[in-house]
């Protein structure tokens, strides 16, 4: 049975079909959702995929999660290529030989070190080598934790496009897990030059979250900033997507049905996200994580 339901101001029509995997129709307009867009504009950001994964001391093994962000993207976007960045080879397992099955592997130096700055983490290491990449190459910068729910099309006409991250009150920071930029962008050049200072900064991911955030306030007209719903509708007060409480899957259901993609937080919920596999989701059918990928998984 059909229901109408309210999307963060917007009305849409759900059907027994959608429930649970996205929005398609808009209620009663004939515009479409981003994901539905038709573009044939050809100064676009190129439909290309980066994902980073430096290989360092500190970095975790490629998990399920990761296979499946990329997989996704590649269903999702069908992409033109997805590269694959690593500064050496990861550490073997059944998941990068499924991944590496599905993209082209570049290496890039990502040796800790910017301008004088050493860098300690490898999160903010990527945070950089992915303004970089974008910088030169532009296209679709995805974290190897976000899950691409449906094509990025209406996004990929602006110079540089992100969303920002939940909060309660005002935002206070954007979500850098996924990025649209086109070649040279003049929002990735100025976020570039800010970034010595901010990998010094004693606040974690104060590069990646708090300067693009304070610089789409500075310079709007050089970024589109999306509400968080977009990108990133899950914050970290509960463990959203891959919680079995049948309320927490009912709420993060209800956050997630009108986006785009969904961040998975792997760094905070690493000591849940390691014990991911095919076999959890088959036997946990409704939590988020389930649900999504089940359509794409092998």
């Amino acid at each position: 049975m059909d229901q109408n339901i309210i999307c963060y101001g917007f009305a849409f029509k759900m059907t027994q079909a959608n429930v649970g995997l996205g929005v398609t129709k808009k209620f009663g307009l004939s515009q479409t959702l981003p994901w539905e867009g038709c573009h044939t504009m050809s100064n676009r950001a190129p439909n290309i995929i980066h994902f980073i994964y430096p290989v360092w001391e500190r970095t975790r093994p490629l998990s399920y999660l990761n296979y499946m962000a990329v997989k996704m993207a590649k269903e999702v976007q069908v992409p033109d290529e997805i590269k694959f960045w690593i500064n050496k080879e990861p550490e073997p397992n059944e998941w990068w030989d499924k991944i590496k099955e599905l993209v082209t592997v570049y290496h890039t130096p990502m040796d800790g070190k910017h301008l004088g700055v050493n860098i300690e983490w490898p999160q903010l290491q990527s945070d950089l080598t992915r303004l970089e990449i974008l910088n030169n190459e532009g296209g679709i910068y995805l974290d190897t934790d976000m899950l691409l729910l449906h094509p990025l099309s209406l996004y990929m006409d602006d110079d540089f496009s992100m969303c920002l991250e939940p909060s309660d009150g005002p935002p206070v920071s954007a979500c850098n897990a996924l990025m649209i930029a086109k070649p040279e962008a003049q929002f990735t050049k100025i976020w570039l030059e800010e970034m010595p200072t901010a990998l010094a900064h004693p606040v974690w991911a104060y590069g990646g979250v708090k300067v693009p955030y304070e610089m789409s306030l500075a310079y709007p007209h050089l970024v589109s900033m999306y509400p968080a719903w977009h990108f990133c509708p899950l914050d970290l007060k509960q463990n959203w997507l891959f919680s079995t409480d049948p309320e927490v899957f009912h709420e993060a259901n209800k956050r997630s049905q009108c986006s785009a993609a969904v961040h998975g937080f792997e760094t905070f919920w690493r000591d849940i996200v390691k014990d991911i596999t095919p076999q959890w989701c088959k036997d946990n059918p409704l939590s988020l994580f389930s649900v999504l990928t089940e359509q794409h998984r092998d």
